[in-house]
Formats: structure tokens, sequence, C-alpha cells
């Protein structure tokens, strides 16, 4: 029998708190025996001590076990609150992993709204979109681009084939040819809320293409903005 918990952590506290309870309810049958028993005392003094022995007993016990059990349901409230926490912040690490493993889509908000911007130089456009070799979800991402061009009347190509970069490159990198509007092309982008790097003409080789492409799209790998916890 111990007089303090074994421990500060609320288990060792709800099972002190649940253990007295149970003891502490022995006192009402004791009471309970003691004023059976008084039945049987001829003797008024005797008779009115242990009645009152008794009566102290129940309420001692009632008292007891309403005060222990009552710590033991806090203490039992207290791990169910840290477990729901628990679970809660695994919840939010799942969704942080998930978030971190998830490819880029364009979703059909971002895909009407780039194509309600392109609609209106479309038939100017003649795009090339690559992505970055060996990089399947960026050539996923890709896919996605080439639709977003082709439903908004432009000519698209690429999207099956892969660009062999030197290195490795993270995010959008777009290069408009003259002639075309960059503002509207960027507007596009802005909002569907993709962040996209501008690079001046001919920073990469087109495909041998004639005529040769006016826009030409990079896909690179998932930027580390994107995936950071």
């Amino acid at each position: 029998m111990t007089l303090r918990p074994k421990g500060s952590d609320l288990k060792s506290i709800s099972e002190f708190n649940s253990d007295w309870a149970d003891r502490i309810a022995w006192l009402i049958l004791l009471g309970l025996l003691f004023d059976i028993g008084d039945v049987f005392v001829a003797d008024e003094f005797f008779h009115k001590i242990l009645s009152i022995f008794a009566n102290c007993l129940i309420i001692a016990g009632v008292w007891g076990e309403l005060r222990f059990s009552k710590r033991a349901r806090d203490a039992d409230d207290g791990r169910v609150a840290e477990a729901n926490k628990a679970a809660e912040e695994a919840k939010e690490r799942t969704a942080q992993i998930e978030k971190l493993t998830a490819w880029r889509r364009i979703n059909q908000k971002q895909h009407d709204a780039m194509v309600s911007v392109l609609r209106e130089i479309a038939a100017s456009l003649d795009v090339f979109i690559e992505y970055l070799n060996g990089e399947v979800e960026s050539w996923s991402y890709a896919k996605d681009l080439v639709k977003v061009f082709i439903d908004a009347g432009a000519e698209a190509h690429g999207g099956t084939n892969m660009y062999l970069a030197p290195e490795m490159w993270f995010g959008i990198r777009i290069t408009v040819f003259p002639g075309i509007s960059a503002e509207t092309i960027l507007k596009a982008f802005s909002d569907a809320g993709i962040a996209v790097e501008l690079l001046s003409p001919n920073p990469v080789a087109p495909p041998k293409k004639q005529p040769p492409p006016n826009l030409v799209i990079l896909v690179g790998a998932k930027p580390p903005a994107l995936i950071a916890p």
C-alpha cells in the first residue's frame, strides 16, 4: 500500500486514486456492519456510540470514494486529452509527409484560370514543353501543362520527350521568344498560383523543329520550398 503515486505521470496518478477509491469504499461496508451490529447492543450509551461511529465510517467512505474517484477521472481525462493531442500531431505529420511526397498536379481551378488567360494569345503560340531527364513526377506535371495549352487553343509539343540537362534544376523555367507577350504568359501562371522563372531567349537548345517554338517551358524537379516541412 502506497501513500503517493509511483510517478508524476497521469497513468500513475489515475491508478493510485482508483486503488484508494476502492479501499475507501470498504469503510462504507464496515460502517454498515457496525450499524447492523448496533441493533444487538442493549446499552443505550454504547448504542449511540456505535450508531455515531457507523455513520462516521459511512460518511468517510462515501466522501473518500467520491474524492479519489474524481481525482482518478481527472487523470483519465488528462490521459485522453494527451492521447487526442498525440493523435492530432501524428495526423499533422502524416499530412506533411503526404505533402512532401505528393506529385505536383494542375487542378481544375488552376487549369481553367490559365486557359482563360492564354486563350487570347493561343493562336500565336507554338509551345515546346520538356521535363527533367528521368523525373517521372516532372513528366506528369509537364503533361498537365501540355493539356492546358492545348485546351487554350495553342499548339503544344513535348511531354513524352526528355530534355537532357547537364544538371538538376527545380521548378518551371520558361523562355518567351520575340513576338509573344511574356506578360500574358506570366499572368497565366500567376493566376494559377504557379511560380515560374523567366529566362532570356535561347538559354537552352530548342528542339530541331521548323519553325522553332516561340515558347519553351522546362519542367524541373519539385522545388525544395514545396517539400520543406
